[in-house]
């Protein structure tokens, strides 16, 4: 059994059992207003944060961390029933008739709102407003894994997304006086609160920093 230490005043069930999406919706509402949430949480702009805070042999709780523009791709959780509540922010989530993503609809949760979900729930989640959000999310069983479904373009890029490295300013320059391609990916969103493309900026002699600020992505262009 693991759980967090900020969360080792309350009762855990321990025993291999399933708890039902009922059950993991009142649970992630009575962590939602945890106050140790604001300590812990941490919003990166090249990708989703998230931390396991509790595991046992019926539940894993997840912290995650969405900044403006992220998301996940469609999927569903492998057979586990599961709930998240939002702690601050608001998510988006595109909620599907099964693995074929046919008839989606749309629900936005707003801070402090709950939602549970039984097995074979196929969603996709989204920070798709201005500023940060933190949610807490249960499974029940723990340990499946989740499973990603068709992707539409956008989702294949968040993927690329999670695989690119972070540059620092000096060795971004490099990069680009070498002949590197500067392609800009970041979700719509992100854009205006991370800061203008490099390459409108007039301030040329900057762009190296602004980039590797920014989360543009850069990439070295060969011959064939």
């Amino acid at each position: 059994m693991h759980v967090h230490p900020a969360l080792r005043g309350m009762s855990w069930p321990a025993d291999a059992m399933t708890l039902d999406a009922a059950d993991l919706a009142r649970i992630t509402t009575r962590l939602a207003p945890l106050t140790a949430w604001r300590e812990l949480a941490r919003h990166d702009p090249a990708r989703r944060w998230y931390e396991r805070v509790v595991l046992t042999d019926a539940i894993e709780v997840w912290l995650i961390g969405w900044t403006p523009g992220q998301f996940t791709p469609p999927h569903d959780h492998g057979g586990a029933h599961g709930s998240f509540a939002v702690i601050e922010g608001e998510l988006v989530e595109d909620v599907y008739d099964g693995p074929s993503l046919a008839r989606p609809r749309r629900v936005v949760h707003l801070s402090g709102s709950a939602v549970g979900f039984d097995a074979g729930h196929v969603h996709r989640v989204a920070n798709e407003g201005q500023v940060n959000a933190t949610s807490i999310h249960a499974y029940s069983p723990p340990g499946l894994p989740m499973r990603c479904h068709a992707a539409t373009v956008t989702d294949l890029l968040e993927r690329a997304r999670e695989r690119l490295r972070r540059l620092e300013p000096a060795e971004a320059a490099r990069r680009i006086d070498g002949g590197a391609l500067l392609v800009d990916i970041r979700p719509r969103g992100s854009a205006p609160v991370q800061g203008r493309d490099p390459r409108r900026d007039r301030a040329g002699a900057q762009r190296a920093g602004v980039a590797a600020r920014s989360g543009v992505a850069v990439a070295h262009t060969r011959d064939p």
